[in-house]
């Protein structure tokens, strides 16, 4: 029996033939709706800006030559021209490529033709890379219309970590969001006004304290999800440490490409001659003053402790490999990975005070919780901190001695 979808959403499909019932794509597309998954059916490559509408979809089919094979009309096949193919391979590349930097969805590409010439023309526009596990599935179009397309996508599917990630965690988020929203929906349709209204009466900003809400809500209400260990360790190959902390810097440090341009938040990173800065200033106070009616976030004034990048060597020498940490002291708090790969060490004892105004065009990234509320921790420890009597270097023993409680204790081990 044919494995159902393990993805949610409208699946589109491309193909020429979409409304020719004794075309291929009529299979294909017979067992799509057996499975009761809505389609969007297009005839030819739809334009950019449909592009925007596709964030949501399970997954695309792609036919790879959007064109009818030519024949002399008496069913002889011609090959089809090179200006013609190259045309359409350009125009396959194109859309693809506007997709990728839109959307992260299983594209599924079939073909009548060679499927290595299809690899390598996705290769050589960048779209494609053999030893790695990708986005795009390519296979014959004659052996996904034999009704093995959810066969297929399933064995793909546990063949590469991001996909499998994605269904499933796709699946739990949609999930979990249509019941928080009919949750408050039931007690009241009035709901957003309500929480609106008690951010405002806390003089925090309201859309960011909406987000924050219900983001938490939605991530306490999703739980543990059902991975599969052998999908995610696929092949068990070592991994390339480049990625490894490529990966990690972006677990615990955005860009700023990736942050709103009026949102400020502890963790927010600055570069500023050659030091860079993080603030450490409670969330709670990174708003406007509402008493003011004059005030901006302009105003707003940022606590910054100032960090500087590591050698390697230092790096090392911070590391305890036995419990895979660094070994800051009481007065620092160093972050790795984190700005393209350094580690930066932040010195709790050069603490200074600026304006959004002042620094805000020299934001290049946020450190993100909980590595952020470590900083924050470790820094109000600093500020704590009780310092001891110094112990005289003549108080230590330097030979052996007997001591009748160290012989008890070892006694009684």
């Amino acid at each position: 029996m044919p494995q159902s979808n393990p993805f949610t959403g409208t699946v589109v499909v491309i193909d020429d033939e979409i409304n020719d019932p004794t075309a291929s794509i009529s299979n294909l597309i017979s067992q799509i709706e057996d499975q009761h998954i809505p389609i969007a059916k297009y005839s030819e490559l739809p334009n950019f800006q449909s592009i925007e509408h596709f964030r949501s979809l399970s997954f695309l089919l792609l036919d790879w030559q959007l064109a009818p094979d030519l024949n002399n009309g008496d069913a002889t096949p011609i090959a089809v021209p090179s200006e013609l193919r190259e045309a359409m391979e350009q125009a396959n590349t194109d859309f693809l490529k506007a997709l990728r930097e839109s959307v992260f969805c299983p594209v599924f590409i079939f073909t009548n033709h060679v499927i290595d010439d299809v690899k390598a023309v996705l290769s050589e526009a960048g779209l494609f890379e053999e030893s790695k596990p990708d986005r795009f599935f390519i296979e014959s179009k004659s052996v996904l219309s034999t009704g093995k397309l959810f066969d297929r996508i399933q064995e793909w599917l546990m063949s590469n970590p991001s996909m499998h990630v994605l269904s499933v965690w796709d699946r739990g988020y949609t999930s979990s969001k249509n019941s928080m929203f009919s949750d408050f929906y039931s007690y009241s349709p009035h709901w957003p006004r309500i929480f609106w209204e008690a951010i405002a009466e806390d003089s925090a900003s309201q859309p960011q304290g909406l987000t924050e809400l219900l983001t938490r809500n939605l991530t306490s209400r999703m739980g543990p999800l059902a991975f599969s260990e052998g999908a995610i360790n696929c092949d068990g190959t070592p991994i390339d440490p480049e990625e490894i902390t490529a990966i990690l810097e972006r677990e615990r440090f955005l860009e700023k490409t990736s942050l709103h341009d009026d949102n400020i938040e502890p963790g927010d990173i600055f570069k500023i001659g050659k030091y860079y800065y993080i603030n450490i200033r409670a969330a709670c106070d990174l708003i406007r003053d509402r008493r003011n009616s004059n005030s901006s976030l302009d105003d707003v004034t940022l606590y910054l402790i100032r960090g500087q990048k590591l050698s390697n060597n230092q790096l090392s020498n911070l590391y305890d490999s036995n419990y895979g940490y660094l070994k800051d002291g009481d007065t620092s708090g160093t972050i790795f990975p984190i700005v393209k790969g350094k580690a930066i060490t932040f010195q709790f004892k050069e603490l200074s005070q600026k304006t959004w105004r002042e620094v805000s065009s020299n934001r290049i990234g946020r450190l993100l919780p909980p590595h952020i509320t470590r900083i924050q921790e470790k820094y109000v420890s600093y500020l704590r901190r009780t310092a001891l009597p110094r112990l005289p270097s003549e108080a230590i023993p330097t030979q052996p001695t007997s001591d009748p409680d160290q012989q008890d204790s070892t006694a009684g081990s």
